[in-house]
């Protein structure tokens, strides 16, 4: 399976830049209040813009002459983040605002779309990990003549932040004649990510061939494994880091469809 860096995106058919250092494109910062679809081309064909070698997905930002009369929609919720009671300085909820306003003038010729959303979504994270046992190499730890098998290592990590989502639209749709449609649209998305780490690790507690065998003690072992105790003179990695990315999009464009008497032209 491909993954994102071979999918190619277009909105409204027109090529979308990504503001990622490479060219994956961040489907998130396209909310569902802008959008009225998507559609995925699995093959390539003469009609798209060529760059999707896994797939092309076109975003369709929302008609508003397919509307029939004024529509107001707005929504507001807010999810919990549970873990981030166990997080120090994470956020516990997400607000989540949206809405669309959509009207069609001038006997349905002329159709007007505003959209916005904003999200301000913690990042919360919290792992344990386990580097395996030294199953082949160990020593006895207990005196009883078996192999006690010993942990290589561990670490544990935090992550605590926010991703920060906002974006608008504006559109509009002429429809002079059944015969020809053109649209022009609008859109800008933002998007800031600011996620605080810590993590700690350790590798030195192995007690390859026995060589740790004096610096363990009040070990707790359990089926010829070391699940438990202290270890003395062992090394402990710390690191504290801090990933940001901001990102901002904007696309604007013309599209138009006709209808030549047996033709249909689209730009």
């Amino acid at each position: 399976m491909l993954s994102d860096l071979f999918i190619g995106a277009t909105l409204n058919g027109r090529e979308l830049a990504s503001s990622e250092p490479n060219r994956a494109v961040r489907f998130e910062q396209f909310p569902s209040e802008s959008l009225s679809g998507a559609t995925i081309y699995k093959t390539q064909s003469a009609e798209l813009v060529e760059g999707g070698i896994a797939t092309t997905i076109d975003l369709q930002t929302v008609s508003p002459l397919k509307y029939n009369g004024r529509q107001v929609s707005l929504k507001a919720d807010a999810l919990f983040y549970e873990i981030a009671r166990d997080v120090p300085g994470a956020s516990k909820t997400a607000p989540r605002l949206g809405g669309i306003y959509i009207d069609q003038f001038d006997d349905r010729k002329v159709g007007v779309a505003l959209a916005f959303s904003y999200q301000d979504q913690p990042s919360v994270q919290k792992n344990v990990k386990h580097f395996g046992y030294n199953e082949d190499h160990s020593g006895d730890l207990n005196g009883d003549g078996k192999v006690d098998k010993t942990p290589w290592g561990w670490s544990d990590s935090i992550k605590r932040g926010k991703d920060k989502r906002s974006s608008v639209l504006g559109k509009v749709e002429w429809k002079p004649s059944q015969d020809a449609v053109i649209t022009g649209d609008v859109y800008y998305a933002q998007a800031k990510i600011r996620e605080p780490g810590l993590e700690h690790w350790s590798g030195d507690v192995g007690n390859w061939d026995g060589w740790q065998k004096s610096a363990y003690s009040n070990v707790d072992i359990r089926n010829g494994y070391v699940v438990g105790g202290t270890v003395t003179g062992v090394g402990l990695t710390t690191n504290d880091t801090l990933w940001t990315q901001d990102m901002d999009t904007f696309a604007t464009g013309v599209n138009g469809k006709f209808n030549v008497g047996d033709w249909k032209v689209e730009t």
